[in-house]
């Protein structure tokens, strides 16, 4: 239970600090768990890990988003070995694996600063924002920072990791710019990075829905 609790709480301090602490006003979605990729690849679409990049190559801006569009609701594939959680406020999804591994996403007011979001600006954050509430230094390792268009957004990859109370947390953080800024992050509790390649396969099931 311990390992839950600190997980979603690594979960919630890293949404804090990259998209802030106001709660969005925008209506609560509801994440349906789908068991085949229609929505979000053909049923032979072939996923892969993407390619790492330095930090340093990483700080392109995201291009801003074109379209006025309203989100109304949101879905994702949920792994397999984990299963829906009843979210915490502050999230609109929770899911979660016996040992502690987590997806959540949360939403937030648009953030006009979206395309200015590089590697170190959330590297700086979650520090700063962990010293704050633990009052413990953590050195966050960079794996990359990339961005790309996700559900035919802007949006950006970060994967990066950390060791919290002796325990090795990789997290991949995916911020999409929307008519809001849509934040999933997910948190690798193996100890091993055992949930990475399905993470980051699973981000290209994320989709939003428009009006």
């Amino acid at each position: 239970m311990k390992k839950i609790v600190l997980a979603l709480t690594a979960a919630a301090l890293f949404s804090l600090a990259v998209t802030g602490c106001g709660k969005s006003d925008t209506k609560t979605t509801t994440a349906s768990e789908t068991t085949t990729t229609s929505e979000a690849a053909t049923a032979n679409e072939t996923t892969t890990a993407p390619e790492t990049t330095t930090t340093s190559e990483a700080t392109t801006a995201v291009p801003e988003t074109t379209a006025d569009v309203v989100i109304q609701d949101f879905s994702l594939d949920i792994p397999e070995g984990m299963q829906e959680l009843e979210p915490e406020e502050g999230f609109e999804f929770t899911c979660i694996a016996e040992d502690g591994s987590n997806i959540n996403m949360n939403v937030q007011d648009k953030d006009p600063s979206f395309s200015m979001v590089t590697a170190d600006l959330l590297n700086q954050a979650l520090t700063a924002m962990m010293k704050q509430a633990y009052d413990t230094d953590i050195t966050i390792e960079d794996k990359y920072f990339k961005t790309e268009n996700v559900s035919g957004f802007p949006a950006y990859q970060y994967r990066f990791s950390y060791e919290m109370e002796g325990v090795v947390l990789e997290h991949l953080t995916v911020g999409i710019d929307a008519d809001k800024t849509y934040t999933f992050t997910y948190t690798d509790f193996s100890g091993t990075g055992a949930w990475m390649d399905a993470f980051e396969a699973n981000v290209k099931s994320i989709r939003l829905i428009p009006e």
